[in-house]
């Protein structure tokens, strides 16, 4: 499990051919386990060996030579240039593989998919893969799709509970307005009966002096 979470972690995955390794069942299942997660191979060749029993992950692969001492010095500095090149989207494989296995691992919740600007950021690095670089697994481009389909549902939700709330806005205000003018009316026809009270009352008092007078 340790190996198998180093390999996970690894960037690049040096392995060294020779006629033990090749023939170890062990490195096979490490082999294995590499081309599983798509890492990336710089195969060296330690010793010579039979052709025939390289691990079929490795076979397509071009391989650097480490067996002849005079060219040791260029021969390894060709590998380092090799562990450089595209190391910036190849380190962005490493860390989007080790997030998806998490999120396979626990079960797919919800909390642990990318959101923004991540997502965004993720999707800009399948998108720019370079030809010579591994592609990412199924797990990793389905983690990303996931991802941008909770971020799509959070935003129809977001989208849908300000409709709703813009929609209460406004009934809240036609019904304000509603009360308001029945009110308005309200006072008017308050007003009307005062004026019609007090008219009598004056005719009233009109009629009372006279009787009086």
């Amino acid at each position: 499990k340790r190996i198998e979470a180093l390999i996970a972690r690894a960037d690049t995955v040096v392995f060294a051919l020779s006629p033990d390794s090749i023939a170890s069942d062990v490195c096979a299942k490490e082999v294995a386990y590499a081309a599983s997660l798509n890492k990336r191979f710089a195969p060296v060749v330690a010793q010579r060996f039979d052709d025939r029993l390289i691990p079929e992950a490795l076979a397509k692969l071009n391989f650097i030579f480490l067996d002849d001492e005079s060219r040791f010095d260029a021969s390894l500095d060709r590998l380092g240039e090799a562990l450089k090149t595209d190391i910036g989207w190849i380190r962005k494989h490493t860390d989007y593989g080790e997030a998806a296995r998490n999120w396979a691992a626990s079960a797919r919740p919800a909390g642990l998919l990318l959101r923004s600007p991540a997502l965004e950021e993720a999707e800009s690095w399948i998108a720019s893969r370079p030809a010579s670089a591994p592609p990412p697994t199924a797990d990793t481009q389905d983690f990303i799709v996931s991802s941008r389909r909770g971020a799509t549902r959070r935003r129809n939700i977001l989208t849908g509970s300000l409709a709703a709330g813009l929609l209460i806005a406004l009934v809240l205000a036609g019904l304000a307005f509603w009360q308001r003018s029945v009110a308005v009316e309200q006072s008017q026809i308050a007003d009307q009966q005062r004026k019609r009270a007090e008219a009598t009352l004056a005719a009233a008092t009109q009629t009372a002096n006279n009787l009086v007078f």
